[in-house]
């Protein structure tokens, strides 16, 4: 669906004010779910023997990544004023209580720390933190490999096919300006003094290729002259990505895009058309076009066990475009649902695991809620019971 999506760069909304006669009431058997949208951190919807609590809140799209331990790691993100960003990782055991956090400031001195295999990875500063697994903090330096390019052909090409079979993790970045240093040969240079033995730098006009790597719990970056861009297929490119990182996805060959996994426990109810109205969209130059956008709420079910989670959520339904969402409605789709002006609306996720005494649950990927069973949640405050 991603490759479908419109880049909108100006919408100007008819809605309010207009078509006041189309307003519907609200069904009765609707009246009773819960708002989404109008949860805090920390608030609570009970719902027969579970509960559901929101648990995180990030500027950009959360990240969730499950260890062999079963332990869980999220990763959220907080924009700061003066434009560093801070990259906030926690750690749940298989209770879903948060039993370790770390935070990074991400800006272009510091570069970023990723979540990638389980490793804490910042290819800037070219070091890893094994802190998911085992809680160390300490950083450690990549192995750099052929650096200055002096390795033969044939050890090089031996090497990048061993990387190539047996990295748990790889991939291919691209360097323009590379850069290093080298000290001159002193056999040739013997008679010089100690000051003409300085290191000296060395600036290559070639493209560099980088194979970023993964081997037996050590990172390392391996560089190369020889082109290798035709031993990465795109669905390599694409399914290494940081949006790999999440339980709710799964990489769609076919599509060649992360795609939602759709739950059967999961039933879309009803959608409630409030306000409709013209709107024109265009996407940059000349381009433009008129649309008819509902200002309305999506009213969904989660069955878990015997116990249903009646919630609602605050979305647009654009009836005016051919593209769909996969959410239906009795077997049919109802059209193009965004959250907002750029924002493409997701179908419901749920992740279950029996490893786990908790379920993951969101409405929109910057948002992480936890279900649990309401035996554990007797001291919890601010709750919703509707």
């Amino acid at each position: 669906m991603n490759k479908q999506i419109i880049l909108i760069t100006f919408i100007v909304f008819s809605l309010l004010g207009c078509n006041n006669d189309q307003t519907n009431k609200l069904p009765e058997e609707y009246k009773k779910y819960n708002s989404l949208n109008s949860l805090n951190t920390k608030d609570t919807i009970l719902f027969g023997n579970y509960y559901l609590r929101l648990l995180f809140k990030s500027s950009e799209p959360i990240e969730q990544a499950l260890l062999p331990s079963n332990d869980l790691i999220v990763s959220t993100t907080t924009k700061k004023k003066n434009s560093d960003i801070v990259k906030h990782f926690y750690k749940l055991d298989k209770n879903g209580k948060i039993i370790d956090s770390i935070s990074f400031i991400e800006n272009y001195k510091n570069g970023k720390e990723e979540l990638l295999h389980n490793y804490l990875v910042n290819k800037k500063q070219k070091y890893f933190t094994t802190w998911p697994l085992d809680g160390k903090r300490n950083k450690i330096n990549f192995i750099l490999q052929n650096e200055n390019m002096n390795t033969d052909r044939n050890t090089e090409k031996k090497m990048i096919d061993e990387i190539f079979s047996k990295a748990q993790f790889r991939r291919v970045d691209y360097d323009f300006d590379h850069v290093f240093e080298t000290k001159k040969n002193s056999q040739i240079e013997e008679n010089k003094s100690d000051t003409d033995n300085q290191p000296i730098i060395v600036e290559l006009n070639k493209t560099v290729y980088i194979i970023f790597y993964l081997m037996n719990g050590q990172w390392y970056n391996f560089y190369t002259l020889t082109d290798i861009s035709k031993r990465v297929s795109l669905d390599e490119v694409l399914s290494s990505r940081v949006s790999s990182n999440t339980l709710f996805k799964k990489y769609d060959k076919n599509k060649q895009e992360w795609a939602v996994i759709l739950n059967k426990n999961i039933i879309y109810k009803y959608f409630h058309k409030i306000k409709g109205g013209n709107v024109t969209i265009s996407g940059g130059g000349s381009s433009s076009y008129s649309t008819y956008w509902w200002k309305g709420q999506l009213f969904s079910n989660l069955i878990i066990n015997k116990d249903t989670l009646k919630v609602y959520d605050d979305l647009y339904l654009d009836e005016g475009i051919n593209l769909k969402t996969p959410i239906t409605i009795n077997k049919k789709e109802i059209g193009y649902l965004n959250r907002g002006q750029r924002e493409p609306a997701e179908p419901l996720m749920f992740y279950s695991n029996k490893a786990l005494d908790y379920s993951l649950f969101t409405n929109d990927e910057k948002k992480l809620y936890i279900i649990k069973e309401k035996d554990s949640i007797m001291s919890i405050k601010n709750l919703i019971y509707k």
